[in-house]
């Protein structure tokens, strides 16, 4: 797998992510089974979909053109696009 810069970004942005969501003192997790990081990967493309019990979040380090495949996932995961933010 070439390491780039987008691949790097959601490597770091995921950590932060989870770092944040495990040591914010008013959103501590302390059953991790409400937490879920699915790391997506479609070839020319990569996203990461976190989702706690109420809120997703996709951050998407792949092209446009790659989103169709990421909204399929999200479909079939029985979210509705609208419940998922997204950073591109």
């Amino acid at each position: 797998m070439k390491i780039n810069f987008k691949n790097l970004l959601i490597i770091f942005l995921s950590a932060i992510l989870i770092f944040l969501l495990v040591n914010k003192k008013e959103n501590t997790y302390t059953n991790l089974d409400e937490l879920e990081i699915t790391y997506i990967d479609v070839g020319q493309g990569n996203a990461v979909l976190v989702k706690t019990k109420d809120k997703s979040l996709l951050i998407d380090g792949g092209n446009r053109s790659n989103s169709r495949y990421y909204y399929t996932y999200i479909k079939n995961k029985n979210l509705k696009k609208k419940q998922v933010k997204e950073i591109f």
